[in-house]
């Protein structure tokens, strides 16, 4: 069959197929990659962000725990520490709800470690705030006795909220370079 003799209708009409076929195969490809691109955004603002605010409410669970006990020591009126407690305990409940969250969505092996140090410091730490709770609900506590409990407070709090931070820095570093290569692969 030779080209030039079919009729111009014809060539028309193959040459329209042939385009529209090309443009099919163009969108459903484009279709294709924006829904890989919109499953990396979901994964980046719902599994990334989500990290990293468990693990900054976590953090925060555990200043208001801190303040609570602080607020503990310095009162003497007994229905005002009693409702402190109450609040230690509500929020310790908060923060476990928080950290159980955010175990099962941590993925990777130096979150998972550093995952574990946040867990080892809290039960290491934990008794030694309540201990001093318990201490410290005595309104007639003597002055030298409060000031031990609030010395021997400082460390352990301080090395769980700072194990926490490592966390909360972490999960900010890894949903910062994931934004970042998603950013770069949308470019292309």
């Amino acid at each position: 069959m030779n080209f030039k003799r079919i009729k111009m209708g014809t060539k028309l009409l193959v040459g329209f197929g042939i385009v529209l076929i090309l443009l099919i195969s163009i969108a459903d490809v484009s279709i294709f990659r924006l829904n890989q691109i919109n499953s990396s955004f979901n994964k980046l603002t719902n599994v990334y962000n989500k990290r990293v605010q468990l693990a900054d409410d976590m953090r925060n669970d555990i200043v208001t725990i801190k303040t609570s006990t602080r607020n503990i020591m310095v009162s003497t009126d007994v229905n005002y520490m009693k409702k402190q407690k109450s609040i230690i305990d509500d929020t310790i409940k908060t923060y476990d709800k928080h950290k159980k969250e955010l175990k099962g969505l941590i993925d990777t092996d130096k979150g998972k470690s550093l995952f574990n140090e946040v867990e080892n410091n809290e039960q290491t730490k934990l008794p030694v705030i309540y201990d001093s709770v318990v201490k410290s609900m005595d309104p007639d506590i003597d002055q030298d006795i409060l000031n031990t409990l609030v010395t021997q407070l400082e460390n352990p709090e301080s090395v769980w909220i700072n194990s926490i931070q490592a966390v909360v820095d972490y999960q900010n570093q890894l949903a910062n370079e994931a934004a970042k290569n998603e950013n770069d692969t949308t470019h292309y």
